[in-house]
């Protein structure tokens, strides 16, 4: 009975599987193994739902999930760019590094996820905790803080001064630093489930099930719980992913549409080609003035820098040909990962690039970040301010 069931009926049975029991199961006829232990898809989804890592980060090109699946025990955490308030990590010191540079995160735990904030970096460990180091505000440093957030957490995103992270509970977090870290619910028992939280420069953004959304600017964090959610005039489309840079927020939604507000969310904005047909995304990622948007199925990417009043292409023409899965922004450099694993970098020469010592010439062209990145397959990235961060494993 179980062989007349379709490979993608196959494959989410296998999700409420432990690993072992997949390979077992693949392991009774060849049939099953095509579909469960050969699938992608799958294995995919198990890395996501085992080690938590984004779901929108790992490479999707590659064909050796089940490998990677057991790599994912060790996982590398490299940093570089400025080192200043400690920002590139536990022991790094506080020294400028132009390269990609492994650090010793023993002490955290085995991390799944890591993003940049203006002056430092948080990390989500595969057991849902959420650590941070360097600076909040760029003034002193911390070597290492658990940030005290009291359920593991399955996302995380960082603004310039603050973190928001989403629980395994469905409750939506916020912290930043005043006297000490403070963290706060964004949402109440009757707003509807989250599906996402993430951090703007400076403010703090809440997409819920029900299409409605809620944003908060840093300093008001406290009363973000006890706002009226706002619905999203959207007609038929429903929002599906929410993204933030400064002074602006956009939404994907299930059609692929994306819309961008900057003070009022009742005044959104399709994002359209040349010709005025809406531009077609699966999902998108925000930093500072930058807003990069997604397609999967073509593996196009669009970067665009917002200001106040217009928006400007600025995508790299070489990207079209790197077979990109994500994009990432710090204050004035970007980078994408690709579907081999490999990161490629451009923007302000500083050290953030990680290709060397530029000066104080800009990079426009992305180039390969390869010294410091060897035999590995980086499976995450994530920029912020002067500095950036790779997760990676051994090959």
């Amino acid at each position: 009975m179980l062989l007349d069931l379709g490979p993608d009926v196959l494959e989410v049975v296998a999700e409420y599987m432990d690993v072992r029991s997949v390979l077992q199961l693949a392991a009774t006829t060849r049939l099953l193994h095509t579909a469960v232990a050969a699938s992608t898809v799958l294995w995919e989804a198990l890395c996501v739902r085992d080690f938590r890592i984004a779901p929108q980060a790992f490479p999707r090109a590659t064909a050796q999930w089940a490998t990677l699946y057991r790599r994912m025990h060790a996982p590398i955490v490299l940093t570089w760019g400025v080192g200043s308030n400690g920002r590139l990590g536990p022991g790094g010191g506080h020294t400028t590094v132009d390269r990609p540079r492994a650090i010793d995160t023993s002490g955290l735990g085995k991390v799944a996820r890591i993003t940049c904030s203006g002056f430092g970096m948080h990390a989500l460990t595969q057991d849902g905790c959420i650590w941070f180091w360097g600076s909040f505000n760029g003034y002193g440093s911390h070597d290492r803080l658990r940030v005290p957030v009291d359920e593991p957490c399955r996302s995380l995103s960082s603004g310039r001064t603050h973190g928001c992270a989403l629980g395994d509970s469905g409750a939506a977090y916020a912290w930043t630093e005043s006297r000490q870290v403070s963290v706060v619910q964004c949402n109440s028992a009757t707003d509807a489930p989250v599906v996402d939280v993430v951090a703007g420069w400076s403010h703090v953004a809440v997409l819920f099930a029900n299409g409605a959304v809620k944003t908060r600017h840093v300093n008001d964090l406290g009363t973000m719980a006890l706002q009226a959610a706002e619905q999203l005039p959207l007609d038929d489309d429903r929002a599906v992913q929410v993204v933030a840079g400064a002074d602006f927020t956009a939404v994907v939604t299930d059609a692929g549409h994306v819309f961008l507000w900057r003070q009022s969310p009742m005044h959104l904005e399709r994002l359209n080609d040349d010709s005025g047909r809406p531009i077609v995304a699966t999902h998108a990622t925000a930093c500072y003035q930058t807003l990069s948007i997604f397609n999967s199925r073509t593996n196009s990417v669009r970067s665009y820098v917002v200001t106040s009043t217009d928006l400007k292409d600025v995508t790299p023409a070489t990207l079209a040909s790197l077979g990109v899965c994500k994009v990432t922004h710090g204050d004035w450099h970007s980078g994408v990962l690709t579907s081999t694993g490999h990161v490629w970098t451009w923007g302000n020469g500083s050290a953030a690039l990680g290709t060397g010592n530029h000066g104080s010439r800009g990079v426009p062209t992305p180039t390969q970040v390869t010294i410091g990145l060897e035999n590995l397959f980086v499976f995450d990235i994530g920029f912020g301010g002067w500095h950036s961060a790779a997760l990676a494993v051994a090959l």
